[in-house]
């Protein structure tokens, strides 16, 4: 949906309630691993440059 937006060329707004679609737009299952685990990972990533920075001192600098 995000990608949608992004390539239609005038602003939009993604909103929370899109999620609502998996009914009619479901993830492809093949890719629904991919897609799970890259989100993870990423999230993962970003919690600990938070941490780092809170309790490093250090930030992007891992």
């Amino acid at each position: 949906m995000r990608r949608l937006v992004e390539h239609a060329g005038v602003p939009g707004h993604v909103y929370p309630l899109s999620l609502l679609c998996y009914d009619i737009m479901p993830p492809p299952l093949q890719a629904k691993e991919a897609y799970s685990r890259a989100l993870y990972d990423s999230v993962r990533r970003q919690y600990n440059v938070l941490k780092t920075a809170i309790h490093g001192a250090q930030g992007l600098d891992e």
